[in-house]
């Protein structure tokens, strides 16, 4: 991890994790979520993937571990401003502008990617110092839950 950035976890639960799937199903569902995974990160300069963990195995896993490394000043999209600026406000005193805007970031991008269908069932991203984002899809939406040190707060994002 270079000075200019931070290490972010995500830990991603694949579609259907808590339904009983067929085997083809279940590979189905491992090979939807890895795959989004590769087109959520590579479309994302700001970070570099240190370790994907079980994501890219041919063996299906209900959750896959993905650690990023993260740039600290990464350019948040306007759609990410306005829409999720809740993230940053939520955990001003737990984390650095850095941080936030990474969030930010990255939660946009993983609603913008799951909105309408889902690829994925929930990602929680740890960015340390206390600080956990869990973004669950829903039918017609995705909840985010924000955790801080001393305090949760949860939005609701609906499809339009």
């Amino acid at each position: 991890m270079s000075p200019a950035s931070f290490e972010v976890t995500l830990g991603v639960l694949r579609l259907g994790y808590n339904q009983s799937l067929s085997p083809e199903e279940t590979l189905a569902s491992h090979v939807l979520r890895r795959d989004a995974l590769r087109e959520l990160l590579a479309a994302n300069a700001a970070v570099t993937v240190t370790d994907w963990g079980y994501a890219n195995e041919e063996t299906p896993h209900e959750y896959v571990r993905v650690v990023l490394d993260m740039l600290a000043n990464p350019q948040v999209t306007a759609a990410a401003g306005a829409a999720l600026g809740f993230v940053g406000s939520l955990i001003a005193s737990a984390a650095s502008d850095a941080v936030k805007d990474g969030l930010k970031d990255l939660v946009a991008r993983i609603w913008r990617q799951n909105a309408g269908k889902p690829k994925v069932q929930k990602v929680v991203i740890d960015a340390g110092n206390g600080v956990v984002v869990t973004c669950q899809m829903e039918s017609g939406g995705m909840d985010v839950t924000v955790q801080r040190p001393g305090a949760e707060t949860t939005v609701r994002y609906a499809d339009d």
